[in-house]
């Protein structure tokens, strides 16, 4: 059989065509159960861009009673990537309980019956009250359902009723956050020049953890890796009173080929 040669002498590649998708984002969720289980505060941008390089997003909504100091502050981050951010505050003194839900709920119904060429759903939230429409979407729709939440709060139902769970932040995600904490700590004791500021683990532990709202263990952890990667290290320092006293301080060169600042961080 005489093998077909490509036109002009090449082989022509399908591109790969990524699914498309529509993304529901349980505000509440991501930002209070980040907040409650690790002290940190979502990367919206950041993780938008890493959920895109898989999906064509075709639409994104974020919804969220955004009264709330906590989520009004986070808008900014929000609108650089969508405006379709869906307030739920609940103007009702007596009907408060799962508002949010309702709303968003609401959403996703009417876009899978508007937009069927949607094939993947995106549902970013961890309530177990999301199981009956994820059964839908896969059953009635012919839809795939991923879901984003926020490790440690995902429902087990949820959890298991979804095409795929996806949970954050990822434990690398998690070091480097505190290790980026750690390390602006004492960039800011670098800047104020103070003469009388000696930094110990202990001291820093508690600074870091009492500036930043996070917990001291996860602090702690985080400070013994750095310490044990040489971007943190032992030394003596002098005391105005002439005494020697063991201290804490920045391989700065080191943190930079680690990757954790760039040389325009540094003080």
């Amino acid at each position: 059989m005489t093998q077909r040669r490509p036109l002009f002498g090449f082989s022509l590649k399908r591109r790969q065509v990524k699914p498309t998708a529509a993304m529901f984002v349980d505000f509440e969720h991501w930002c209070y159960s980040l907040d409650r289980i690790y002290g940190m505060r979502p990367k919206v941008k950041e993780q938008y861009d890493e959920i895109a390089e898989r999906f064509d997003i075709k639409k994104i909504f974020f919804f969220g009673d955004f009264s709330n100091p906590k989520l009004q502050s986070e808008i900014r981050g929000i609108r650089e990537i969508t405006d379709s951010i869906i307030d739920t505050q609940n103007p009702s003194p007596v009907i408060k309980k799962d508002f949010t839900d309702f709303i968003m709920l609401d959403y996703i119904y009417q876009e899978a019956d508007d937009n069927p060429n949607i094939s993947t759903y995106i549902l970013f939230t961890g309530d177990g009250h999301f199981s009956s429409v994820v059964r839908y979407l896969q059953l009635k729709k012919k839809k795939k359902v991923i879901v984003y939440g926020v490790r440690g709060a995902v429902s087990n139902k949820f959890r298991a009723v979804a095409s795929e769970c996806i949970e954050i932040p990822r434990e690398d995600q998690e070091r480097q956050y505190f290790y980026k904490l750690i390390l602006e700590n004492f960039n800011h004791i670098n800047s104020k020049n103070d003469k009388k500021i000696f930094p110990t683990f202990n001291s820093t532990v508690k600074a870091v953890s009492s500036y930043f709202s996070v917990a001291e263990n996860n602090v702690r952890t985080a400070l013994q890796e750095l310490m044990e990667m040489g971007v943190i290290y032992k030394t003596s320092d002098r005391a105005a009173a002439g005494n020697l006293v063991r201290v804490l301080r920045v391989d700065w060169n080191k943190a930079e080929q680690s990757g954790l600042i760039t040389t325009k961080n540094k003080v």
